[in-house]
């Protein structure tokens, strides 16, 4: 994928999304950002644990 989906993704997407999201290591009280992805979120480089499955997102870097 070479964008982000703005649809509702697949059931195997979501669920990949959730399991991610159980691994992340974000602080919960850090800050999210509307012009930086990184700042806040569970972003960890690609094949880390604990990564957004690229199934619908598709960082600009």
């Amino acid at each position: 994928m070479t964008r982000t989906d703005d649809r509702h993704p697949a059931t195997q997407c979501r669920l990949d999304t959730y399991f991610a999201g159980s691994l992340c290591v974000a602080k919960e009280n850090e800050k999210l950002s509307n012009s930086d992805y990184k700042a806040g979120s569970c972003y960890t480089p690609r094949d880390a644990v604990g990564a957004r499955p690229r199934c619908w997102f598709a960082p600009s870097n």
